[in-house]
């Protein structure tokens, strides 16, 4: 009993610091966009403290403490006007009526401050992820190649400016997005499929490395496409393989090759 015991304690132990371990991963990976504060917020938010604080200042005959604490009283009343909660792995749009043009920014996690004339837009949850299996037909040198690859879109929610890549991806309907890179993708794979035979065709991990490894064409072109839509993109190559028919074909060639040649050794 007492080694059972210790063995199932060891067992718990051990998966919670994977489970721990995992958190702490996640957490890291969507704590990671920051909140750029435009320098309007503070500064009309300053402009009502101001404003608040020196009515009350000539109301009570230039005293300073029952204005300031007054203006305290009343920022502390007004303060769920001008701040929200955002939750975890969601972006929150916050649109500005009072400026020439109506800016877009984007808040992260956190409590945040909202500046008067700025109104709450689409929250986005930055987990969702726009996944298409996708079965192809590409015509290589010799033959026709049956494939099917899966491609994901998501936001792209890292880096300094995380929040005007998230408004700029939330400028884009979702479908959208998902044929534009549909589109890309398989015009990737084809145009190296009918340079290259069947026989060059099978090794899938090479042709994903061939068409969007490192300093590939391919590679530069779906950067560009993540940097235009604000969205991070992964593609697998999930079968490629010769057509029933066309394989027929040429095993009876190949066939009728191999009986020619054994006729000319007789």
């Amino acid at each position: 009993m007492v080694k059972t015991f210790r063995v199932s304690k060891f067992r718990s132990t051990n998966n919670r610091a994977l489970r721990k371990r995992k958190e702490k991963t996640m957490s890291s990976y969507y704590s990671s966009p920051t909140t750029i504060v435009p320098g309007y917020v503070p500064a009309r938010l300053a402009t009502i403290v101001i404003g608040i604080f020196m009515l009350f200042f000539w109301i009570f005959n230039w005293n300073l403490f029952f204005p300031t604490v007054i203006t305290l009283l009343v920022m502390a009343g007004m303060r769920p006007m001008f701040t929200r909660y955002v939750h975890p792995f969601t972006g929150q749009l916050v649109v500005d009526g009072l400026g020439r043009e109506n800016k877009i920014r984007c808040m992260f996690k956190g409590l945040r401050w909202i500046a008067p004339g700025e109104t709450l837009g689409a929250i986005l949850d930055l987990k969702t992820e726009l996944k298409e299996p996708v079965p192809q037909t590409w015509q290589s040198t010799n033959a026709l190649m049956v494939t099917q690859y899966v491609y994901t879109v998501k936001v792209d929610a890292s880096g300094y400016n995380a929040g005007e890549k998230v408004v700029l991806y939330a400028s884009f309907e979702p479908n959208t997005i998902k044929m534009n890179a549909r589109a890309l993708i398989s015009k990737l794979f084809s145009d190296y499929y009918r340079e290259k035979p069947s026989s060059a065709l099978k090794n899938k991990a090479q042709i994903e490395e061939a068409v969007f490894g490192s300093g590939t064409p391919g590679r530069r072109q779906l950067e560009k496409f993540e940097a235009d839509h604000g969205c991070k993109i992964s593609c697998t190559l999930e079968d490629s393989d010769v057509d029933k028919a066309t394989q027929a074909v040429l095993d009876t060639s190949a066939k009728v090759e191999g009986i020619a040649d054994a006729a000319k050794v007789l």
